[in-house]
């Protein structure tokens, strides 16, 4: 590959998606196609976080050569904190060299998220077999695996279901088989948030509470305690996000000093579009003061720099 070239944080002016999803996860679009989408919005950075992978990276940034658009290598995490699911959104510098010991050592530790998910696709396939419904979730993998795809999510079930007749739309599948209280549905055991926070931090990036208005528990008590275990940011502007909830928001990101961050979640789907939640640039300058060096300690917290 090129190398990468370099990015201007100090003097960034345009549009940028920090939240967005690949076929390397539960997108629609593959890296390449995601990055030539962005270019066709005219946005000037996009940042791939794909749920507990960074398999599209290396793929994204070769189409951002061709296409003026810069990558900043990002990951989604379920994780859990106090039995609570939590979703961290980690963001790491965009020369970020996927190569390096540290990068190698977090797709490693990536991989026993996933072993996660792989436990609980399998207990779902059991509960969906007891219903009668044939469902083979290693064969879904597998298929999934030959076109490029690291993890099968409910999306992906939820698609099969209705394809073969179970459920008659997407909400309809997940309404009755994947969300708590159906009798198929399994929680997913998310690795500690605290452990996650710590394992971005030690790869050399920032971490971000992704969509707080899409927690199914109260978490405005726990972010003293998230940010004191290291959380850099928190996901202020999303879609679901009101206005009020937007000033919410802002104004715990600025009481816990963290970076307000925001992104629309896009997932290719005909509803999704890219870069309508674009972060301010005097936001997005922030972020540089807060990388962290790799390898930095778990538990050191954030890096505050004056400019």
């Amino acid at each position: 590959m090129n190398s990468l070239p370099d990015f201007d944080w100090e003097h960034f002016q345009g549009g940028c998606e920090l939240h967005a999803h690949s076929t390397a996860s539960d997108g629609r679009l593959s890296p390449g196609e995601l990055v030539k989408a962005a270019a066709a919005a005219e946005l000037k950075l996009l940042a791939l976080t794909d749920h507990d992978t960074i398999g599209g990276i290396a793929e994204a940034r070769e189409a951002a050569l061709a296409h003026g658009l810069a990558v900043l290598p990002g990951v989604e995490l379920s994780t859990s904190w106090n039995q609570h699911s939590a979703h961290l959104l980690g963001y790491f510098p965009p020369d970020w060299n996927l190569k390096a010991p540290a990068a190698v050592e977090f797709a490693q530790w990536l991989e026993h998220t996933r072993d996660l998910r792989r436990q609980r696709n399998r207990l779902i396939g059991e509960k969906m077999r007891a219903q009668g419904i044939p469902i083979n979730v290693e064969e879904l993998a597998e298929e999934r695996r030959k076109h490029g795809g690291q993890l099968l999510g409910r999306p992906h079930l939820a698609h099969w279901l209705v394809s073969h007749g179970h459920a008659i739309s997407m909400a309809d599948a997940f309404a009755r088989f994947l969300t708590p209280g159906t009798p198929t549905y399994v929680r997913l055991e998310g690795v500690p948030t605290s452990e996650a926070i710590g394992r971005i931090h030690l790869a050399g990036g920032l971490a971000s509470l992704a969509h707080p208005s899409r927690l199914k528990f109260d978490w405005r008590p726990i972010l003293p305690e998230l940010a004191a275990a290291g959380l850099d940011g928190l996901e202020v502007f999303y879609p679901h996000h009101d206005a009020h909830l937007v000033r919410e928001l802002g104004e715990l990101a600025r009481l816990h000093h963290l970076l307000p961050t925001g992104g629309s979640d896009f997932h290719g789907r005909p509803e999704d579009k890219l870069g309508t939640i674009s972060l301010a640039p005097e936001l997005l300058r922030a972020w540089p003061n807060h990388w962290k060096s790799p390898h930095e300690p778990i538990g050191t917290g954030r890096v505050h720099r004056e400019n």
